[in-house]
């Protein structure tokens, strides 16, 4: 399979790609099912956030105005 065939499946834009006619139903399932399983390559991840120096803006500010 090409690198752009591989790319109509991409999880982010499958289902987009299923609705538009691009694959089908049946064409997403027989992917899926033909993908390794690669659970035993997962790492576990701990990570702590510190905060950040200054609240960020819940909305985009005007010029003028300042945080």
């Amino acid at each position: 399979m090409s690198i752009l065939d591989h790319l109509k499946f991409d999880v982010r834009i499958m289902e987009r790609n299923r609705k538009a006619g691009i694959i089908s139903e049946e064409d997403a399932k027989r992917f899926l099912k033909g993908l390794k399983d690669a659970s035993d390559n997962a790492a576990s991840v701990e990570a702590q956030l510190s905060p950040v120096a200054r609240p960020v803006p819940g909305r985009v500010l005007e010029e003028e105005e300042e945080l």
